[in-house]
């Protein structure tokens, strides 16, 4: 494996992104590159999965920690959907992922809704998605938890903590403006590269129901959604699914 430090956007002050390479940093016929979620790492278990099969494949695999995430430079209360698409857009860009021949996004909960996004808006650079238990309706369901004169105090500029079983980190106000949380509808009308979307039955972080809701109102007829009766949200259980959607895709 290979771990390279690379500037977001160009400029003196940039922040740095850290990035795995795994088996190493050169093209491949086919690159997988995973996007984690909110207030997770590049290097987890599906990460980890994801790096073996590629290797065992011949395939390219890259895993970035996003800006306020791991190891990469920034604040994650100041995360966006917008933000966290440049980051991916900057990992695309390398030369070793660029040069693939083909390129398979693997995006995990909020990461799964920022590889949906780069998908539908630079469809030339992405030939496949897989989604695992994306996190639709994000921003709703963080809002529709606060009572309504604390969501103003968070449009004021009052951070706001998001707790649950796998994460407790803060976030500021600024993806109240960011667009791309909140016109998904976009997203089920325009999205059009193959996908498959994984979701387990037993997530109690993103309702499965999203998903669900996504894939029937959805105009892509490339789309598949599998539901895994006792996948809760992390699918730690189900690597291996997670694994075989990635090889199909890649077929």
């Amino acid at each position: 494996m290979t771990t390279r430090y690379v500037p977001a956007r160009s400029g003196a002050a940039s922040p740095r992104l850290a990035i795995d390479f795994s088996p190493s940093e050169r093209p491949a016929s086919v690159a997988w590159i995973f996007v984690h979620g909110f207030g997770s790492r590049r290097d987890g278990d599906k990460a980890r999965a994801l790096a073996v099969a590629a290797a065992e494949s011949g395939h390219l695999c890259a895993s970035f920690d996003q800006q306020g995430h791991g190891d990469s430079d920034g604040e994650i209360a100041t995360l966006t959907v917008q933000r966290s698409l440049d980051d991916l857009r900057t990992v695309l860009a390398l030369p070793a992922v660029a040069e693939s021949g083909r390129r398979l996004l693997i995006g995990s909960s909020f990461g799964g809704l920022v590889a949906a996004w780069t998908a539908l808006r630079h469809p030339e650079q992405v030939q496949a998605l897989l989604l695992v238990a994306p996190a639709f309706g994000f921003l709703e369901r963080i809002a529709g938890t606060l009572p309504p004169e604390q969501r103003e105090r968070w449009r004021a500029g009052e951070k706001i903590r998001i707790r649950n079983q796998w994460i407790d980190r803060e976030l500021d106000s600024g993806i109240l403006d960011d667009p791309l949380a909140h016109d998904e509808a976009r997203l089920m009308r325009e999205l059009r590269v193959p996908t498959i979307v994984l979701h387990g039955r037993r997530d109690d972080t993103v309702p499965w129901q999203q998903s669900l809701a996504f894939f029937e109102r959805s105009a892509n007829p490339r789309l598949e959604l599998r539901l895994i009766a006792d996948g809760d949200h992390r699918l730690q259980a189900h690597l291996a699914t997670m694994v075989e959607a990635a090889r199909a895709l890649s077929s």
